[in-house]
């Protein structure tokens, strides 16, 4: 049975899970239109208003479900409308297929002036794209599609480009089709020696810390499994946040991944080019530096390291973890019992600020609770309350610290009590973020020296008057501020 480059097309992208194309149709794809729309209970065409529109929602889809997306336009201005948001697929790690369309083959590179021309199109398509493969006619239609879709889902996700021309939608595929939905190319295989010499570092490291990107996306278990098991904070940049929780201790962000940078004597970059670190912040040889990502291009490209590992962090991650649980020296005992010199430097000061905060910040829920002569029911509640006993005389009645410096996140009981540590086994405490643990210091100090300045008389009339003039109603809120 023959079929036509365009129902090829087509199947193609219902085989590979396309559920949604996302297009803007044009008379240089009216034929392969024609195809999908006896398919439409299989693949949905969602219609734009405009080229970029399509090309972005292929892209956000694609990066919500993790899944491979695509879209379609016309050639010309109509793909050049889509460069932006390919760009962004490139840079946001975002497999999403761009089927272009093309002028005529006979006339391409001709400048004879035909709707949507535009001198080398298929070169924009490969500057912007991991691969780009373009369909000459029925014989190589087969061939270019299903590389096109194995690149789709092989090594790096990022966008693929497959260009067809308007007078080939309609001619034949000739042989017979293979496995239009292809299991894509192996995954590269973990290198034991470099895992080992990898573990190696990871054990006799003082001061570790874990930076990832947005190639850890997927593998946030595995990273926090380091993560716990060395005691290294986890910093993460651009699109590589998310793959450890913020409220996790070891979690730290850009500033104070900076203000440690010197003290760092070992980096393991996770998915990562390593570029705002190690180019930004700079580097010497008492650094060492392990480098694990998919794309090979990227290991050494910011920096020289002395591990590279080209894998999957699926593959490499837990043959590292289960490198490093081998070695039983002394060093290591160290570093996980310390859980890093870092971590500890990280946690203490929040830790000591929760406290300040609780003393405070709080004193009302806390005259609350000493008034109505109720004790703190949180079992890792670390502030001691003062409360009146029978005799009238305040005594100290304190819980014992059992989880302060085990989270810098902070936590209420119900009597007013703040603790540095959440408690989760506890009814009645409820989690809050570490900024509003630390905010209210601050607001209480910005409320009293509101309250102190002189306030200026504001009735109706003056208020009316304000509405009417908005100069006025300008300088009245820089004066009431």
């Amino acid at each position: 049975m023959t079929t036509t480059i365009a129902k090829l097309a087509v199947e193609a992208l219902i085989a590979n899970g396309i559920e949604q194309l996302y297009c803007l149709p044009g008379v240089q794809n009216d034929h392969f239109f024609n195809a999908l729309f006896d398919h439409t209970d299989a693949i949905t065409p969602i219609q734009t208003r405009h080229e970029q529109g399509a090309a972005y929602m292929a892209t956000g889809a694609s990066l919500a479900t993790g899944e491979p997306q695509a879209f379609c336009v016309v050639p010309g201005p109509g793909f050049l409308n889509t460069t932006a948001a390919l760009s962004t697929a490139y840079g946001m790690n975002a497999p999403v297929l761009a089927l272009v369309g093309q002028i005529p083959t006979g006339a391409q590179g001709k400048g004879h002036g035909l709707l949507h021309e535009i001198p080398d199109q298929f070169g924009i398509l490969e500057r912007l794209t991991k691969s780009s493969h373009r369909v000459t006619g029925g014989g190589d239609a087969v061939g270019h599609v299903v590389d096109a879709f194995t690149s789709l889902v092989s090594g790096r996700p990022q966008p693929v480009g497959l260009e067809i021309a308007v007078n080939l939608w309609t001619q034949d595929v000739t042989g017979t089709l293979p496995d239009l939905a292809p299991p894509g190319r192996p995954a590269p295989a973990v290198d034991t020696d470099a895992i080992d010499r990898a573990a190696k570092l990871i054990a006799s490291a003082r001061a570790p810390m874990i930076v990832v990107g947005g190639g850890a996306q997927g593998d946030s278990g595995l990273v926090r499994q380091l993560a716990a098991r060395t005691g290294a904070p986890v910093v993460a940049f651009r699109t590589g946040h998310g793959v450890m929780p913020s409220d996790d201790p070891l979690s730290i962000g850009m500033p104070v991944a900076h203000s440690l940078w010197t003290d760092v004597d070992l980096v393991i970059g996770l998915g990562t080019r390593l570029q705002s670190q190690v180019m930004s912040w700079g580097h010497d040889d008492d650094m060492k530096i392990i480098h694990i990502d998919i794309d090979e291009t990227q290991i050494g490209r910011s920096a020289p390291v002395d591990v590279g590992i080209h894998a999957r962090l699926a593959d490499a991650l837990p043959a590292a973890s289960s490198g490093i649980g081998g070695f039983t020296g002394s060093v290591f005992r160290t570093v996980a019992r310390s859980r890093s010199r870092i971590s500890t430097a990280v946690t203490a000061p929040v830790v000591s600020r929760c406290r300040r905060r609780a003393s405070t910040s709080l004193q009302g829920g806390m005259m609350r609770a000493r008034s109505a002569g109720l004790p703190c029911r949180s079992s890792t509640c670390a502030m001691a309350m003062r409360q009146p006993d029978e005799g009238g005389r305040k005594v100290t009645r304190a819980t014992p610290p059992s989880a302060v410096a085990s989270s810098i996140g902070a936590a209420f009981c119900a009597d007013g009590c703040c603790c540095a540590a959440v408690a989760t086994s506890s009814q009645s405490l409820s989690t809050v973020t570490l900024s509003e643990a630390l905010a209210g210091p601050a607001k209480a100090r910005q409320a009293r020296k509101r309250d102190s300045r002189p306030r200026i008389p504001f009735n109706r009339r003056e208020a009316a008057a304000s509405r009417q003039n908005p100069r006025a109603r300008v300088l009245r809120r820089s004066a009431l501020r």
